[in-house]
């Protein structure tokens, strides 16, 4: 495989193994860019997870199946 010119004909060549590499730097900058979005993804879905096991298991532990958070308690649910 040769050598693949670039902007023209007074562009830059770049090999194939050239091009391997640049596309797994450019690969790996987006996986480092993407990881904060992914984390915040995966903490929202454990978020409503815990938030659902916590309301099911307060509403079997009262009479009616309800739970209701006192106001006073500091915590959300």
């Amino acid at each position: 495989m040769g050598a693949i010119r670039l902007l023209g004909n007074g562009g830059a060549r770049l090999a194939g193994a050239d091009l391997t590499a640049l596309q797994t730097l450019i690969d790996d900058y987006v996986a480092v860019v993407s990881a904060p979005r992914s984390a915040l993804t995966v903490r929202k879905g454990a978020t409503a997870d815990i938030d659902a096991l916590v309301r099911q298991t307060m509403g079997s532990q009262t009479t009616g199946g309800q739970f209701k958070a006192s106001r006073g308690s500091g915590s959300r649910l």
